[in-house]
């Protein structure tokens, strides 16, 4: 079991790394520095099925471009 100090490091590479992702996706700092906890992880759900979303859609783009190309 991680001690204190690694649970407190895995604490706050999990928050850096839940703002740079907002931070990417275009988030405005306004709207991260200023909602929730339970609204963080909406927003992180939200993108998530967005991107797995736009993943699909590109997947059966290349399917169909493959199919044609046969």
């Amino acid at each position: 079991m991680p001690d204190e100090s690694d649970l407190g490091q895995l604490f706050k590479d999990n928050y850096w790394l839940t703002i740079v992702t907002m931070l990417k996706a275009n988030v405005p700092w306004e709207l991260i520095s200023s909602v929730s906890d339970e609204d963080v992880s909406m927003l992180l759900g939200t993108l998530q099925a967005m991107t797995e979303y736009e993943q699909e859609v590109h997947d059966r783009e290349s399917r169909r471009i493959n199919q044609g190309m046969n």
